[in-house]
């Protein structure tokens, strides 16, 4: 595979239907479950929550783009992750369901058959509404304490998805060397930079970072390090960090593993994805930790400890254009193009195609990563 085409590879679908059958029946049901608000006796939900299915089988493009909807997005995130709905949102699709089905069958449908059908579908959608788990309420606010090492490797979007979700967001300079108690935060982000997390002897203050992780994961206190950041958690859990086989920077395939596939956490990501990669080293994976995630450059793309409460990500789904930007500006000697380094046109062009349904990724991922209360 060329740099060129790595960096706009779109993830295959994951199974063997057709993209056109599945996308075909997705809009028909879409169509018909529109047709069925204005008319009595027709399933809306049922249809709708197989177009959902359609998209979501169809393509990564249309599952991303589901996942990042204004609207939609929300709930399918939330659903994925297991965080559930709203009990609000419960009352009033089953409140819809069994008023649009009653009045049909009382007042618009003749034929006994075609009653108990209608009757039937409401009774299966019931059931699985009520199946679903009650999502916790919006109101359960967390303090975000995010580890920074260089004012171009920001939290960007992580610091976004924590202030839309009406989190406290604490920024903390790891030059400076103070970092936050376990008691001061819930959420312990630790973000990439171009140090090695093996430079203890000639940085002082990233021994002090490390013993403050490890009290936080002692703590039981959630943990997400992304890129230098992850080697930083992995590190602090007995994992090696060494040099990866081959420098990984650009835009490349990431894809789960089954122990991934199986996460409360990883699982609501899709199977395979383009993911933003700028590094040279990588982490082994602590013992009682699993892999989550690969890809063609590096074995070890993510990791996580205690059943996903401790994460660690190689990869990038956090940055902004302005992000590509800064770290072409001030990284750009790393682009001497090989096979899985782009120079920085293809970089920043890699942003501007991936950028979005890696943000989109990137909110279901914390999204999950938030449950653990």
């Amino acid at each position: 595979m060329s740099d060129k085409d790595t960096v706009v590879a779109e993830a295959p679908p994951s199974n063997r239907t057709p993209r056109w059958l599945l996308l075909g029946i997705g809009w028909l049901c879409v169509g018909l479950g529109f047709v069925g608000v204005f008319v009595p006796g027709m399933p809306t939900t049922p249809l709708l929550l197989i177009a959902a299915w359609c998209f979501y089988r169809s393509s990564e493009k249309a599952h991303a783009w589901l996942l990042g909807h204004r609207l939609l997005g929300p709930f399918v995130r939330d659903f994925l992750s297991g965080k559930g709905i709203p009990l609000r949102s419960k009352r009033i699709v089953l409140t819809t369901i069994w008023v649009m089905c009653g009045s049909s069958v009382t007042f618009f449908i003749d034929p006994v058959w075609a009653k108990m059908l209608v009757l039937l579908c409401a009774v299966i959608g019931t059931a699985v509404i009520l199946r679903v788990p009650t999502r916790r309420s919006d109101s359960e606010e967390m303090r975000v304490a995010i580890i920074e090492h260089a004012p171009f490797e920001r939290a960007a979007a992580i610091g976004e998805w924590a202030r839309a979700r009406g989190h406290e967001v604490r920024r903390v300079d790891a030059i400076v060397g103070e970092f936050p108690a376990p008691g001061e935060y819930d959420f312990l982000v630790v973000m990439g930079g171009p140090m090695s997390a093996n430079d203890d002897a000639s940085l002082g203050w990233l021994a002090a970072e490390k013993r403050a992780v490890r009290e936080g994961i002692d703590a039981g206190k959630r943990v997400l390090g992304v890129c230098l950041g992850a080697q930083i958690v992995a590190s602090v859990l007995g994992a090696t960090v060494a040099r990866n086989a081959e420098p990984e920077i650009g835009w490349f395939p990431v894809t789960l593993t089954p122990a991934g596939r199986a996460s409360r956490v990883f699982g609501a990501l899709p199977e395979s994805f383009v993911a933003g990669h700028w590094h040279g080293e990588t982490f082994g994976i602590p013992d009682g930790a699993v892999a989550t995630a690969t890809s063609e450059a590096c074995a070890n793309q993510a990791f996580e400890f205690d059943g996903g409460r401790v994460l660690g990500v190689q990869f990038h789904l956090e940055w902004l254009a302005e992000d590509a930007e800064s770290l072409v500006e001030n990284c750009g000697a790393d682009l001497v193009p090989s096979s899985h380094v782009v120079n920085a046109e293809e970089f920043l062009e890699g942003e501007r195609v991936h950028g979005e349904q890696c943000r989109a990724i990137l909110n279901s991922l914390l999204d999950a990563a938030a449950l653990f209360r």
